[in-house]
């Protein structure tokens, strides 16, 4: 991991003004409480989550760690939130000699519980190629199932304020986690794709 006492550093082609600017457009936007019991999928043609997701996703990307302050602006939450989400072990903080910063690999992982996989993609429009991981990219499937499984997932879809592809893909979440073991072995690429965004391997921007 970088150095946090090194000074941050911006990829070639994202500078830090434009980091900046998502940052102060984003300010005292809240989109989901800390506990994420309220994150449900928010209809991206209304523009907040769409600016929001690219904003987190792309300084993520842009910086290997950013200040408090300004993970709290890319979520859109309040400070009170951000210092409940800390002292509930929701947000790791680093401490360094220079000053409390979050890894970028900690403000992505919350970006996905507040915002679904299909919310983030399109928001990110042509950008996902080069911020998001083959593994986690949505494809297309057609599957036969019983109307009662159909009517849960419309349930749970209903309840969490998001779409049934993103109710079934978390449902398929706790099904991935419980076989790990078994699909990191048998399925190529598998691990990487479940342990993103807090795995090892270098983010692909």
């Amino acid at each position: 991991m970088p150095d946090p006492r090194s000074p941050r550093i911006t990829v070639a082609d994202i500078s830090l003004s434009v980091i900046r600017s998502l940052i102060v457009f984003n300010s005292g936007r809240s989109n989901s409480s800390p506990s994420g019991r309220n994150r449900g999928y928010v209809p991206i043609e209304n523009g907040e989550v769409a600016n929001a997701s690219i904003a987190v996703f792309v300084a993520a990307c842009a910086l290997p760690l950013v200040t408090i302050a300004e993970a709290t602006a890319l979520l859109g939450w309040s400070r009170g939130e951000m210092t409940q989400a800390i002292a509930a072990g929701e947000i790791e903080v680093t401490v360094t000699s220079v000053g409390k910063w979050i890894w970028r690999e900690e403000l992505m992982a919350k970006a996905l519980e507040l915002w679904s996989i299909e919310a983030i993609e399109e928001a990110l429009g042509a950008d996902a190629d080069s911020v998001l991981p083959d593994g986690i990219r949505l494809t297309d499937l057609c599957v036969h199932l019983p109307r009662h499984h159909v009517a849960m997932l419309r349930h749970f879809a209903e309840r969490d304020h998001t779409t049934v592809s993103d109710a079934l893909a978390r449902e398929l979440d706790g099904v991935a986690s419980a076989n790990a073991q078994e699909l990191s072995r048998s399925v190529l690429g598998f691990a990487d794709a479940l342990a993103w965004p807090d795995g090892e391997t270098q983010l692909p921007c």
